[in-house]
């Protein structure tokens, strides 16, 4: 058995504290658009050159194993935060770290640091609160444009190809990526059914299926020899397989694992959308889209008998662990059409709001399409990379349709100060949460002003002095209108930066020893 090392307290604290630091200091000379790149060095592989606060979190490993606990304190915030937002890991970090340090002053001088941590969720509901008042809608092409530019840091080609894909298809439609062996990137429109549903055999990972046969069924597949047969056929083939069950118990999903594992082809499960008569109805729309049979008992079919007629097919599938979308299905047009003209003629007829609603979605499902970009680069890590700024803007979007937009560039938390300030007085802990949480909505606008080579006090008077989008321009160093200017940040991002930091500062102030293994 391994023997621990334990620091307590005083040291605990200054370990974790020394190592937020370290990372945090890297990561603040990114912000802004006079950031800094961070070159970070890999070994056998071309070094990464990035802004990103969740990439520079998740390579940074300190020799000191305490200090380095701070680290992945911080990591796990940048990665809960990018996973959710596409964007903001760097501003969660920042924040963290102003509260954290702020947090363990204040504690240090006599501040309990329990009532400290209950002071900051309760703040946290104040701070929302003023974040969505601040909010406004975003509908416009130039709107999208905005939040696309500020997410993909300054890759032009990248940003017009993101929004050429929302004007083919609108707010609503799908847009989805793919990485081409070329160097220049590309975008097509393609017909394609969209669903909420993620794959089951393989956690979070994204997959792209070339090509895959698709198994619909409306039954339960409890053991791996209903599918056997036909999974032997497609493998066999060298076919990708997506199966599409109203339920697949896990003994079935670690058997598709051990699958995968031993065949070139690759097996990926998602649950049917919807409950019930929905549920069968969808599938079938599916079937139809997709040119296969729903395998269904009440219809005389069994799924250790299924056959490749049986099975439907599509140009591509791309899956991540909360979505589906099936591109260019190999389904008859005539039955598409036909089976589009049923659904509107059922909505006319339909007796509920709720009957019509889901109609409606279905309807929109089986004529919506898919805008695909076909990302390119100099190198294969190049556009990896710059996938992955496509990725994150796409999720950015996404939020700001959410939720709207507020004033970028740390503005926007500077306006939540005078909400906090209206909740003095009303016990003494919470007016020092109140000190340290109002101090550190200021640190993204000062590292912001730090990169652009202005006294940050400065800055952030001036600021505060101001009203709604009023603010400091980072790229031409002069105060303005941001709306005018187009920097602005989805409140959904700012949101979930903020809740996250607060939740992991509390967790780390209210530590008061540290284990790691010795060496």
């Amino acid at each position: 058995m391994t023997a621990n090392t334990i620091q307590f307290v005083q040291d605990a604290h200054d370990s974790l504290l020394s190592g937020i630091n370290e990372l945090t200091n890297i990561v603040k000379t990114t912000l802004g658009p006079r950031g800094k790149n961070v070159i970070i060095d890999r070994p056998n592989a071309s070094p990464i050159i990035t802004r990103n606060g969740r990439e520079i979190a998740e390579m940074l490993d300190l020799p000191d194993p305490f200090m380095n606990l701070g680290v992945k304190v911080l990591r796990d915030i940048a990665v809960q935060t990018g996973d959710v937002t596409g964007k903001g890991t760097s501003t969660a970090i920042v924040l963290a770290q102003a509260i954290i340090e702020s947090g363990f002053n204040s504690i240090g001088a006599g501040v309990c640091s329990t009532d400290f941590r209950d002071g900051f969720h309760e703040l946290l509901k104040a701070v929302v609160s003023d974040l969505k008042s601040q909010s406004n809608a975003i509908n416009t092409i130039e709107e999208i444009r905005e939040t696309v530019n500020m997410a993909v840091s300054g890759d032009s080609e990248l940003a017009d190809l993101m929004i050429n894909a929302f004007e083919k298809v609108g707010r609503d439609g799908n847009v989805l990526l793919e990485n081409n062996d070329r160097r220049e990137s590309e975008i097509r429109v393609a017909g394609g059914m969209s669903f909420q549903q993620g794959i089951l055999n393989e956690g979070s990972e994204t997959w792209i299926l070339e090509n895959p046969l698709i198994l619909l069924t409306s039954e339960r597949i409890m053991d791996s020899s209903q599918i056997s047969p036909i999974m032997n056929s497609i493998g066999n083939a060298d076919r990708n397989f997506l199966i599409i069950s109203v339920e697949a118990d896990e003994d079935v999903l670690y058997w598709i694992k051990r699958f995968n594992s031993r065949n070139v082809s690759r097996v990926a499960v998602i649950e049917a959308p919807g409950f019930g008569n929905e549920q069968k109805a969808i599938l079938e729309d599916i079937a139809i889209f997709t040119g296969g049979t729903v395998i269904a008992g009440e219809k005389g079919y069994r799924l250790d008998r299924v056959l490749l007629d049986h099975l439907g097919s599509a140009k591509k599938v791309f899956l991540s662990g909360d979505s589906t979308d099936t591109v260019e299905g190999r389904g008859s047009q005539r039955e598409i059409n036909s089976r589009i003209h049923q659904i509107r003629m059922q909505i006319d007829t339909a007796t509920s709001d709720e009957d019509r609603l889901a109609l409606q979605k279905r309807l929109e499902n089986l004529t919506g399409g898919a805008a695909v970009i076909s990302v390119g680069g100099a190198s294969k890590e190049n556009v990896i990379q710059r996938r992955r700024l496509a990725k994150n803007a796409l999720i950015a979007v996404k939020a700001a349709f959410s939720e709207g937009v507020v004033p970028g560039g740390g503005v926007a938390f500077l306006r939540v100060q005078q909400s906090l300030d209206n909740l003095r007085g009303q016990k003494p802990e919470l007016d020092s949460a109140i000190d340290v949480l109002s101090k550190a909505l200021e640190a993204p606008l000062r590292a912001i002003a730090a990169n652009a080579d202005e006294d940050p006090d400065t800055v952030v008077k001036k600021v505060q002095r101001g009203t709604g989008y009023f603010g400091f321009n980072a790229q031409t160093r002069t105060y303005e209108d941001l709306e005018d200017a187009g920097i602005v940040d989805p409140v959904k991002v700012l949101r979930i930066a903020i809740e996250n930091a607060i939740h992991f500062a509390g967790l780390v102030l209210t530590t008061n020893a540290c284990m790691t293994e010795q060496s």
